[in-house]
């Protein structure tokens, strides 16, 4: 069984990766989280006027 390979072209340079499935999943999850943790990095340093998901919610229901 496979766990790990790489895929090369004619002159030996690696181009593609083989990985297990379960842990492709497990990146892409990781990946995700990394890219929330950026955006809400992002929107922290941003300045203006922030209000709650609360108080969101309630000026919706509101309209």
């Amino acid at each position: 069984m496979i766990t790990e390979g790489f895929v090369t072209d004619k002159n030996g340079n690696k181009i593609s990766i083989i990985v297990p499935i379960k842990k492709f999943k497990r990146l892409i999850l990781k990946l995700e989280e990394l890219k929330d943790i950026n955006l809400y990095d992002e929107v922290k340093t941003k300045k203006g006027i922030s209000i709650s998901v609360e108080e969101y919610i309630k000026s919706k229901k509101k309209k």
